[in-house]
């Protein structure tokens, strides 16, 4: 038999409405008319529909690429997924795409756990 697990920690409801989370459902329902009552209806959609889930991810965050998208996954498998299959991704151009707009911030912040 499973027992349930405690929940160990619950943000507040200010820091949870100003998560990235929220703010990608918040432009779920602004550009894609989708809304999601809580985390775990937009774990169900993400699941279900992974087409969807991950071109939304894309889109949201900005993820750009010279090839068109053609599928998001090459087959659904696991493991051996093969995400975005033909499509290149610039990372180094992504991690740096905000030092031009603040030049006067850092372009890349590091923190380790380990000292």
């Amino acid at each position: 038999m499973n027992t349930p697990r405690p929940v160990l920690w619950t943000p507040s409801q200010l820091r949870a409405d100003n998560s990235t989370m929220a703010a990608f459902i918040r432009w779920m329902d602004e550009t894609r008319g989708l809304t999601f009552a809580d985390y775990n209806a937009l774990w169900e959609w993400s699941i279900s529909d992974l087409d969807a889930f991950w071109l939304a991810i894309r889109d949201h965050f900005g993820i750009a690429t010279d090839q068109t998208v053609s599928a998001v996954l090459a087959e659904r498998k696991m493991p051996g997924a093969v995400w975005f299959p033909g499509v290149e991704v610039n990372f180094a151009g992504h991690l740096l795409r905000w030092a031009e707009k603040t030049p006067d911030k850092p372009a890349v912040v590091v923190q380790s756990e380990t000292f």
